[in-house]
């Protein structure tokens, strides 16, 4: 590992089925909050909570390559989709870990994934792996009580975020949604103006979702 790497790196993974506009807004908004210099988006292979892509894997990875290629500090991790079975974020957390032991990972999530964040597989584990940055819209309230396990981070000094902690972070809010997209493509309507231009171009060339 070369001294030009940070030593800090957000951890964003999904479907993107397929990766849109707001996918790369809100996560932006996280890291200038944060001052995170780099983020890896992990497409996952086989989601255990949401049915599987309408897409393939390959389509998909290249379709987050092309939306990203623009993005320095946001680079595209295909460790997910070379590993057989269910994508495990705890298994792709120690993958991390053991390829970049003096990298500080912490994860990114939206308000409703960590809400279901105790029925994640081995999730004790990966709670001791990482911080968590949970994404929070204007209107959402954090839980009240908070979950035994959720421990708020504290945000009077900046830089690592300790493993186990969390951090809510407001964010604008983007509206677009994946399954918008698909459905408007299905639909014949035009969805360059929600993606990225490659992706759109990807997407017609491809003739997916139709």
């Amino acid at each position: 590992m070369n001294d030009s790497r940070p030593d800090r790196c957000g951890i964003f993974g999904g479907t993107f089925d397929p990766i849109h506009i707001g996918h790369v807004k809100t996560v932006r908004q996280v890291m200038q909050q944060t001052e995170l210099p780099l983020v890896r988006y992990i497409p996952a292979a086989l989601p255990p909570h949401r049915p599987r892509p309408g897409t393939n894997a390959k389509q998909r990875l290249a379709m987050v390559d092309l939306a990203l290629r623009d993005q320095g500090d946001m680079i595209v991790d295909a460790r997910e989709l070379r590993r057989c079975g269910h994508s495990y974020t705890v298994d792709t957390v120690e993958s991390l870990r053991e390829e970049f032991p003096d990298i500080d990972f912490s994860l990114i999530l939206g308000l409703d994934a960590l809400l279901g964040f105790d029925q994640w597989h081995r999730w004790q584990a990966l709670l001791s792996l990482v911080g968590i940055y949970v994404m929070v819209r204007p209107g959402y309230a954090l839980p009240d009580p908070i979950p035994d396990w959720w421990q708020t981070a504290d945000t009077s000094t900046p830089g690592s975020l300790a493993a186990g902690k969390i951090q809510a972070i407001s964010i604008d809010p983007v509206d677009v949604s994946a399954t918008g997209i698909r459905e408007g493509i299905r639909a014949g309507q035009d969805q360059h103006h929600v993606l990225h231009p490659g992706v759109w171009q990807y997407i017609q060339t491809h003739k997916l979702y139709e």
